[in-house]
């Protein structure tokens, strides 16, 4: 981590997360020591919730602008890294940053955004999008100047996940590669093959992790997945309405359940 903070020229970092499970995994111990030895302004938030809230969003923004932070970092699952990026989007911006996600504004720029990932399931941490809940509507905003520079994917930082947390996430994973292929497109043929091989080779491992989440190759073959299955590879060469996520999401922000199960229930 001092490797990468230093090489991105970081000054003043936001560090967000979900409560102290990163304190215990000894995530925030190697982020607060590289910033130490680097003379970087440290600031935190641990106060991040699933279907992360706009309102918490904004005052994170008002802090980095107070801090004139340039780089925003965090560690957990999806929503965690969508808290990050809708930060990093807010941070240059002299309006409300729930703009973007309503349509009312485009962003010019945004500031840079690292991801840790402990939940495999919204592949947040390489994709281009971000969904953030405001009251009963819950909406994603897509653009690449918020795929993060980097993304740190160990397996043993999974290893204490609830196994509730950990279906959920199977789940999204599954959603995000059917979502693509089950589309009235024909003669893709390469395009299927990874997507048919992403989701054969989620199917057998989250059998291993379920029985066994210190399954190191297990965990290993899932987080790539959650990858793949969220940067856009699997959908090349055809159309996306990605319908289920939407319905999906509306449930989330309406009974703040996860996003895993609202998107079985739909499907």
């Amino acid at each position: 981590m001092y490797d990468l903070l230093k090489e991105y020229k970081v000054t003043s970092l936001m560090f967000v997360y979900s409560g102290d499970f990163i304190k215990t995994l000894g995530i925030w111990d190697v982020i607060k020591d590289a910033c130490d030895r680097l003379g970087i302004d440290f600031q935190e938030c641990g106060e991040v919730v699933p279907n992360p809230k706009i309102e918490l969003i904004r005052d994170l923004v008002a802090v980095c602008k107070e801090h004139k932070t340039d780089f925003v970092l965090a560690a957990g699952g999806g929503s965690s890294v969508d808290t990050a990026k809708s930060i990093a989007l807010g941070i240059p911006y002299n309006g409300d940053v729930w703009d973007f996600f309503d349509g009312s504004a485009a962003p010019e720029t945004a500031v840079p955004i690292g991801a840790i990932t402990t939940l495999p399931a919204s592949g947040s941490e390489t994709s281009n999008a971000a969904i953030v809940s405001n009251g009963l509507m819950k909406l994603g905003f897509e653009d690449d100047m918020i795929i993060p520079k980097f993304a740190i994917m160990n397996p043993k930082l999974t290893y204490t996940l609830p196994k509730y947390q950990l279906t959920c996430g199977i789940v999204d994973i599954f959603m995000h590669t059917i979502e693509r292929y089950f589309t009235p497109v024909h003669g893709n043929e390469l395009t299927d093959e990874i997507a048919e091989g992403l989701m054969r080779t989620l199917i057998r491992n989250a059998a291993k992790a379920y029985e066994n989440q210190e399954d190191y190759d297990a965990m290993s073959e899932i987080m790539w997945c959650g990858s793949i299955s969220h940067n856009g590879i699997t959908g090349l060469g055809r159309p996306k309405d990605f319908l289920c996520h939407k319905l999906g999401h509306q449930l989330g922000a309406k009974f703040d359940e996860a996003h895993g199960a609202t998107l079985s229930a739909v499907w």
